[in-house]
């Protein structure tokens, strides 16, 4: 797995007409991300708590070579 910290996507979340940091936790795994099937595939993770007074940057993954026997819908 590569792990990417120094990347320039942001996400927004909308709420009651505004924009805000999306929460902790919030997973990104379709529609911006590659797809090679169960074996290789990438995601972005908002890991840490919202900030206060600036974006929150997300972390991107790469899994290089999955070795489970899990799809990446079990990962």
């Amino acid at each position: 797995m590569f792990i990417n910290k120094r990347i320039t996507t942001r996400f927004f979340e909308k709420v009651n007409g505004g924009v805000i940091n999306p929460g902790p936790g919030t997973l990104v795994d379709t529609t911006i991300v590659k797809d090679d099937g169960d074996r290789t595939f990438d995601f972005y993770m908002v890991a840490n708590e919202n900030p206060t007074s600036a974006t929150a940057i997300p972390v991107h993954y790469q899994v290089a070579v999955n070795t489970t026997n899990l799809s990446k819908k079990e990962i």
